[in-house]
């Protein structure tokens, strides 16, 4: 073999092997890794866009850990899947008013952080229309999602202080058309969602949105929430999660391209950057309120509250037990 071939061989070998080193270094980072499960609530929407950052931005695996996403389908046991397998620290989201009803029924449950501060569940209308407060759908045709009709009728004694024949409420689902079209004149939705396409579409008019909690009812919403036995087993693994969560939505604001881009690979072909983009930007106040800072610690009074309302409505049956024994410290 020639000189220069001899250091050509050598040099490859060193290529090769630096190659293979930084190959079993990779392997063995992935290997230290903790694995965790994370369970969304709903479908990839811009309402996860602090957790699809913090994957992507690689703050869990700064973490120290690598995160499996589940899938969400309708009619899923989310509280069997937080106990399918107790070794795999496992974790999901949840709407305030449901976490009450899983208590109720006794699932044994901690409710770690909001990623909302509030639900941005609402009542949207055209400006025209004249809906300011629930008093207004005295007479009017109202949209109401399905098993929201006691919350409405709530709304509408307590909030309006209407009888029942003055209420109208008529079933509807996302469509922003029924509004548009006048077959209602208010209707159920999100302040992230349906309000954001009906500001578009309804252009130049004017539109409104009265929030629940304006209506009476605040509630956290998208509240990462796990198990008794998965708190037990894995509470500081679950809080490194959260932790990250945290880090993964003030970055989401502060470069809010990486969220769109986070959000729109997960919805697939029909994805639309724009909402996204227009959604995620509705979500702020929700999210990071005047003080900037996502996952604030929840308020036992609030849920103190909110539980006496729900009790009211019919929401839930049984005396529930004191928020601080669920809340994760």
């Amino acid at each position: 073999m020639s000189a220069l071939r001899f250091r050509r061989t050598v040099a490859l070998l060193a290529v090769g092997a630096l190659a293979l080193s930084s190959c079993l270094h990779a392997e063995a980072e992935a290997d230290e890794l903790q694995p965790v499960q994370f369970n969304p609530g709903w479908f990839p929407s811009a309402q996860f866009a602090g957790v699809f950052v913090a994957i992507d931005a690689g703050l869990m695996t700064e973490a120290g850990l690598a995160v499996t996403e589940g899938t969400f389908a309708y009619g899923q046991n989310s509280t069997a899947l937080l106990q399918q397998d107790l070794t795999t620290p496992t974790l999901a989201t949840i709407e305030g008013y449901i976490l009450l009803q899983k208590l109720d029924r006794g699932d044994d449950l901690v409710a770690l952080a909001p990623m909302l501060r509030e639900s941005p569940a609402g009542v949207m209308s055209l400006a025209e229309s004249n809906i300011t407060s629930a008093a207004d759908f005295a007479h009017q045709p109202i949209g109401v999602h399905a098993y929201a009709d006691a919350l409405f009728h709530w709304f509408a004694t307590a909030a309006g202080g209407l009888s029942e024949d003055e209420i109208n409420f008529v079933r509807v689902e996302d469509d922003i058309a029924d509004l548009l079209s006048g077959h209602v004149v208010a209707m159920q939705g999100y302040a992230s969602e349906e309000y954001v396409r009906l500001q578009s579409a309804a252009a130049p008019r004017e539109t409104r949105f009265i929030s629940f909690a304006a209506l009476g009812f605040r509630s956290y919403s998208e509240i990462l929430y796990t198990s008794r036995d998965q708190w037990e087993q894995h509470g500081p693994v679950l809080q490194r999660f959260v932790q990250a969560v945290r880090a993964g939505w003030e970055l989401a604001y502060r470069e809010p391209e990486l969220a769109v881009k986070a959000v729109a690979q997960r919805r697939g072909p029909d994805a639309d950057p724009e909402h996204i983009a227009a959604a995620l930007q509705a979500l702020r106040p929700y999210v990071l309120g005047d003080d900037g800072h996502a996952l604030p610690p929840m308020d036992a009074d609030l849920w103190r509250n909110l539980q006496t309302i729900a009790s009211e409505i019919g929401l839930i049956q049984n005396t529930p037990a004191d928020p601080t024994t669920w809340l994760a410290p």
